[in-house]
């Protein structure tokens, strides 16, 4: 038995199956334990120790796994389970899901496996703008794991990974499309602005992301909550407007 096998069993006869209160258990996230029953980050020993100390196992209980003989029971896990697996990770529905998230594991921070091949990285990072002169500079966020998906994916869509920010939303101004604390992908190669389309953009030095639409006075700033009222860009401010780039992916 190999040491994802006795994970599997650890989380059927301790957690019934459940993975969340497993994760819980051990000091780690849902995703962790999904990527590791599903081939895409591997359990190093030093985890493995983790995982002892935390339910009590003797030492090297995850050590030498092929010497235990115990029978275990097949994967919960199925090809058709995974999409709800995916919305209970990132805690959005279902449909956000199976339409915006790439298939076959898309999404992951890794440290021990080898994505090279397959995946491409995008930086998270913060806007610094500058007063008067109208400019914004993306700075990286090194100390932040990126985002990592498939090289399918960026080729679907026709997306650079040099184009793409991965970005943290603040505030509750978008809820229920964007909550606070979500992290959305801009595409800073796209600042053409289509009708109804969510953008991150500079107004008088301040970030937002917003719904953007063309009005007959100029263009409107929208807050899909109606706490927030729309606000207005007319010739005037024109020049202390402008768009940083199209958001094309959103994570909760």
């Amino acid at each position: 038995m190999n040491r994802v096998e006795i994970v599997r069993k650890l989380i059927d006869e301790r957690f019934g199956g459940n993975q969340s209160a497993f994760a819980r258990a051990i000091g780690k996230t849902p995703t962790h334990i999904y990527q590791w029953l599903n081939g895409i980050r591997n359990i190093g020993d030093g985890t493995a120790r983790q995982i002892e100390k935390a339910l009590g196992l003797p030492n090297d209980y995850l050590f030498n796994p092929s010497e235990k003989i115990e029978l275990i029971k097949k994967p919960k896990i199925k090809l058709q389970q995974e999409p709800q697996i995916l919305c209970d990770m990132f805690g959005v529905p279902d449909e956000c899901v199976k339409n915006h998230i790439p298939p076959q594991s898309p999404i992951a921070v890794t440290e021990e496996y080898d994505y090279t091949h397959t995946h491409l990285m995008i930086a998270r990072y913060e806007v610094n703008l500058s007063a008067g002169n109208g400019t914004a500079q993306w700075i990286e966020q090194k100390n932040k794991d990126p985002l990592i998906f498939r090289q399918s994916w960026f080729d679907k869509h026709h997306f650079s990974p040099n184009d793409l920010r991965a970005m943290t939303v603040k505030g509750d101004s978008m809820t229920p499309v964007l909550e606070n604390g979500d992290t959305v992908i801009i595409d800073i190669s796209d600042t053409e602005i289509i009708d109804g389309e969510i953008y991150a953009v500079a107004f008088k030095e301040k970030l937002y992301i917003k719904e953007l639409r063309h009005t007959e006075n100029g263009i409107s700033m929208i807050s899909k909550n109606s706490d927030y009222e729309v606000m207005h860009i007319n010739e005037k401010d024109a020049h202390r407007f402008f768009v940083l780039g199209r958001k094309v992916w959103r994570g909760g």
